[in-house]
């Protein structure tokens, strides 16, 4: 596995990415309650790639269990990820599994530790971590509701960059990585886009980014562009760009 590829395989969970109401919304919306919405998936040849199915359980106003099924083009669930939130509110317990090729990576929560384990494949050896928790620690899901909370400093047109420490169970490792509002022309108002890359400036070189748009007002995630958390039907990583459909508009 190419350097580009260990340091991006686990992160962002993009299938796992979805909404959550934030605090500023909740007079306004049940505070236990479940959401779905989809995003579809297109290859660099326009082709669609995988659809996201996601569904998120809501209690006393905070997320607190999601769920996401891939299909294929033709409808057929080849992955599920599936993450609790309860120890931490950016460190979910989750399980993840790719049955195309059986890739299986997850993390529980124990006290002061979050244990990891990862199997790039069925032939592979399971690989298990133990990883000392930390209040800035970030993972899977858990950087969707970290852009929700910080949504408003991180849209400032400042060039406020924050960074995080990003935790891949399926390298048992984690990594600083930097968040910073890049500008892109022809989008709507209202959305504010952010890249996010690896702070080291000598992987930045060569480890690829992540570009995600967020309308600013209802905090929802609108797109994503860059390498996917799954790879292609030949076991090869590949770039997609993500919209994400809520609602009537999510059939």
């Amino acid at each position: 596995m190419t350097v580009q590829n260990k340091l991006w395989y686990g992160i962002f969970m993009v299938g796992a990415s979805l909404m959550m109401a934030h605090p500023s919304l909740l007079s306004a919306t049940p505070v236990n309650r479940v959401e779905v919405f989809k995003g579809v998936a297109k290859n660099e040849r326009g082709e669609i790639a995988y659809i996201e199915e996601h569904r998120v359980v809501y209690e006393q106003g905070r997320h607190r269990r999601n769920q996401t099924r891939y299909l294929d083009a033709s409808g057929k669930e080849f992955a599920v990820l599936t993450s609790k939130f309860g120890h931490h509110p950016y460190v979910p317990e989750y399980d993840f599994e790719d049955r195309r090729f059986g890739r299986k990576d997850g993390a529980r929560v124990q006290e002061g530790f979050v244990s990891t384990y990862g199997q790039p494949s069925q032939q592979a050896s399971r690989r298990e971590s133990l990883v000392t928790l930390t209040s800035d620690m970030i993972t899977g899901q858990g950087l969707h509701f970290f852009f929700q909370d910080h949504l408003a400093t991180l849209a400032e047109p400042d060039g406020t960059v924050k960074k995080v420490k990003f935790l891949i169970p399926l390298e048992g490792k984690d990594y600083v990585f930097r968040i910073r509002r890049v500008e892109e022309s022809g989008v709507a108002s209202g959305t504010a886009t952010f890249r996010i890359e690896i702070d080291n400036w000598v992987l930045r070189m060569f480890a690829p980014y992540l570009e995600v748009r967020y309308d600013v007002a209802s905090k929802r995630l609108m797109s994503y562009k860059g390498v996917s958390n799954l790879l292609d039907a030949n076991r090869q990583a590949q770039n997609v760009v993500i919209t994400y459909q809520y609602g009537d508009n999510a059939s």
